[in-house]
Order: structure tokens, then sequence, then C-alpha cells
């Protein structure tokens, strides 16, 4: 899935720059989103 495929692209980020990661609300709330389906 296209969550997937991102995801996979945005751990090398997550690791290297979690706080910047964190900053993102917008993307927060589309993992909950795509979490709970």
């Amino acid at each position: 899935t296209f969550f997937n495929i991102f995801e996979n692209d945005l751990n090398h980020l997550k690791q290297k720059f979690p706080n910047i990661i964190n900053s993102w609300t917008y993307y927060k709330e589309f993992e909950k989103i795509y979490k709970d389906k």
C-alpha cells in the first residue's frame, strides 16, 4: 500500500531526525487514520 511505501522511505528520516517527524501534525493524523483501519 501507499502507506507502507511511504513508511519505508521515512524510516531513515525517523532515525536521523525524530524531532522533525514529530513536528508533522498532519502526518501524525494520517498515521492514526491509517492504523485505525
